[in-house]
């Protein structure tokens, strides 16, 4: 057998496992990236998770704080309120014994 011809049968094996080794490695990188891929998406799953409790939990902060404020204001006006009518009761009162003392001056 010529010299050739035997460079071109090494050639060609050379060649052939080349295709097995390369057909391999990307059906390995391709199982890693989709590897990679499932926990990159996990975790965005989780993180976006994490974000919508959070809002979630600020959301309802933020309602039990204006609620809080409501309640703190109404409180606030239904004291001025009493205070206002117990001033005017007062007054009245006031001027009732007022008028009584000028009339039993008067008599």
């Amino acid at each position: 057998m010529p010299k050739g011809n035997k460079y071109c049968s090494i050639k060609s094996s050379n060649l052939l496992e080349y295709h097995f080794i390369s057909k391999f490695l990307k059906r390995s990188s391709q199982l890693n990236f989709n590897q990679l891929n499932q926990k990159l998406t996990l975790s965005n799953n989780k993180n976006n998770n994490n974000n919508n409790n959070n809002n979630n939990n600020n959301n309802n902060n933020n309602n039990n704080n204006n609620n809080n404020n409501n309640n703190n204001n109404n409180n606030n006006n239904n004291n001025n309120n009493n205070n206002n009518n117990n001033n005017n009761n007062n007054n009245n009162n006031n001027n009732n014994n007022n008028n009584n003392n000028n009339n039993n001056n008067n008599n």
